[in-house]
């Protein structure tokens, strides 16, 4: 994530991005994502959900994102970085 946002000109502190991953998740924080490894599955990937679903899921990420200030690239930093894919892209993985 990070580095896909600095392809496209914008800066984010390292822990910010892990917050904005966090909440692309779906949860409050990285620290309640962190608490949460291990004891169950963070979501099915995007292929394992139905079409309401994923547009649900999509529509959320939008509005993270947009939250975050991000909004006139959300759709392309989703599409590069493809957070809830069943294969993540380099950008997040090397994070």
């Amino acid at each position: 994530m990070l580095l896909a946002l600095r392809e496209h000109g914008r800066e984010l502190r390292y822990t910010k991005c892990l917050e904005l991953l966090a909440r692309l998740y779906g949860y409050s924080s990285h620290f309640e994502l962190v608490r949460s490894e291990g004891c169950e599955p963070v979501s099915p990937y995007d292929d394992e959900i139905d079409d309401a679903a994923l547009e649900a899921r999509f529509c959320h990420q939008e509005r993270v994102m947009a939250e975050a200030g991000l909004a006139d690239i959300s759709g392309l930093i989703l599409d590069e970085v493809n957070p809830t894919g069943r294969k993540i892209s380099a950008a997040v993985a090397a994070e």
